[in-house]
């Protein structure tokens, strides 16, 4: 796919593949991907994420970690910060560290052209604000650092990426339900940061939140990806087939890449193509997967003009001169 559509190829690694693995689907990717595309390097999918099945991940990624590191978790040492090290250090360390292994592993493959390979260091949006921040453990590394003397994972990365989908905040700050066009004005209010989503405010918006992410992202000299993102509204039948259809889904979408690009992020990988909207049965209230509309489109021939998401990026690739006019 990526040959046939002249596109780079973002590769997401088994999160348990050993190194005699990653080394073959390096081979194979040399012998089968065009020499002029490019190969962006995750290790798994939200290791960051409690909820299954990406925990599967996650529990992988600590019992790595607690193999490798033995012995310190619940310890304060000279690298926690005077905190007991926990679960957040143990797996960030070793999925930053991983993913700089695996990477080299490509690099050694790819030896005659190493700049094919971007290492991508994934976590979680906003985890990096002053009260939340286990993103800098990913980029710091300090189990690697601390009990291995290794250099930082962030100094070896080449990128840190991050999903910025646009969900609704919980309780006071929900957005409103008296139409689908007055719920998507509340979410443009969410991403750009307005009132109430002030800096300040018990939810910032996700304009605070890219901020915050690309200046840890600069603070080690790498850019701020995005390796999934786009709305991310579930759980009901007014989200998936009201607010999903609506025309004011385009200024959303518009409003989202303009913020993000306004606040340092580069590259946006969009979740997902075509796919159609979730289904339940009559008089019944969807689940989360019956309830998912991330498609932008829903089906291969849906009108354009009906696909308000596919037709704001395909608006904002022609602003950036990515397709033609």
């Amino acid at each position: 796919m990526a040959n046939y559509s002249d596109s780079d190829l973002w590769l997401n690694i088994p999160v348990a593949a050993d190194d005699d693995f990653v080394r073959s689907l390096a081979e194979l990717m040399r012998a089968e991907l065009d020499p002029d595309r490019r190969l962006y390097l995750e290790l798994g999918n939200e290791l960051w994420n409690w909820a299954e099945p990406y925990s599967f991940g996650r529990d992988y990624a600590l019992t790595r970690a607690r193999s490798r590191w033995q012995g310190v978790e619940g310890t304060v040492t000279g690298y926690s910060d005077g905190e007991p090290v926990n679960e957040l250090m143990m797996i960030y360390s070793w999925q930053g560290i991983r993913s700089i292994e695996i990477a080299d592993i490509f690099r050694d493959v790819f030896a005659s052209r190493p700049d094919r390979i971007i290492s991508v260091l994934a976590g979680q949006i906003g985890a990096s604000m002053p009260y939340w921040f286990p993103s800098r453990y990913l980029l710091e590394t300090p189990l690697y650092t601390g009990e291995e003397e290794g250099m930082a994972a962030g100094y070896q990365a080449d990128a840190f990426a991050v999903a910025p989908y646009v969900g609704e905040p919980e309780g006071d700050y929900g957005f409103r339900r008296s139409g689908p066009g007055d719920f998507l004005d509340d979410a443009i209010a969410y991403v750009e940061g307005r009132d109430p989503y002030g800096v300040q405010s018990q939810e910032p918006g996700m304009r605070y939140q890219i901020r915050s992410d690309a200046a840890l992202a600069a603070e080690f000299g790498l850019p701020l990806l995005a390796y999934e993102g786009g709305q991310h509204f579930t759980g009901s039948r007014f989200t998936r087939d009201q607010v999903n259809s609506h025309g004011n889904m385009y200024n959303l979408y518009r409003s989202l890449l303009k913020v993000w690009e306004e606040e340092g992020g580069s590259l946006f990988v969009h979740f997902a193509g075509i796919i159609p909207k979730g289904k339940n049965p009559p008089g019944e209230e969807p689940g989360y997967y019956q309830s998912e509309n991330f498609g932008v489109k829903e089906y291969q021939n849906q009108d354009l003009e009906q696909a308000h998401k596919m037709r704001a990026l395909l608006d904002a690739m022609r602003l950036s001169g990515q397709i033609a006019e």
